[in-house]
């Protein structure tokens, strides 16, 4: 029943969705619908809750088990350049627009942040000396917030392809170097003078 009205929500927003059309996909009567759902919000509030459990397990699986900063954010790009994030976009967007701001706050309140699954990763990454000490908290929103950045851009542009593996790592370099040349090798300097 959520797996329906997941594929429906996404595929055609939450006002052209009607609860006849997503008791058809699931193969159940719309009573049997309501028997489980007090109305339409109430079943789209579920469906945001097994979006964010997804995307929030993907997080728990693919970030915080790494010591290895390059291949978090590879983790990162990958999800964000992924089908799960657009459908969360989809929804999350739908939900602000749809949903009251009382409930809204209620249910964000029960959810970390996506960035916070950045904090160990960031601190190991600065403990093994891979980036400068910085505050953790303000890393992980920037590291983020510039990802998901560059994901919706691509998405309003209509560039939804996932990038190769040379734009990723391209992007990485970007992220963790910033626009400063690369330092010449010691050796290079060396031979120069």
């Amino acid at each position: 029943m959520l797996n329906s009205a997941y594929t429906l929500f996404v595929q055609s927003g939450y006002t052209d969705v009607s609860m006849q059309q997503i008791a058809d996909a699931a193969a159940i009567t719309k009573a049997t619908l309501y028997h489980h759902f007090r109305d339409k919000q109430e079943l789209y509030i579920e469906t945001m809750r097994l979006a964010i459990d997804r995307s929030q397990c993907y997080f728990r699986d693919n970030l915080n088990d790494s010591d290895d900063l390059r291949e978090t954010l590879h983790a990162l790009v990958n999800y964000h350049f992924g089908t799960h994030k657009t459908d969360m976009q989809r929804l999350s967007s739908d939900f602000k627009r749809y949903v009251d701001q009382e409930t809204q706050e209620a249910f964000w309140q029960q959810y970390c942040q996506p960035w916070d699954f950045f904090y160990q990763p960031l601190a190991a990454a600065i403990e093994r000396g891979e980036i400068v000490p910085q505050d953790v908290d303000t890393l992980a929103r920037y590291l983020f917030g510039a990802i998901a950045g560059v994901a919706m851009t691509q998405h309003v542009h209509h560039r939804r392809s996932i990038p190769d593996t040379e734009e990723i790592d391209l992007y990485i370099d970007f992220l963790l170097r910033g626009l400063a040349p690369t330092p010449m090798p010691l050796a290079n300097a060396q031979a120069r003078d």
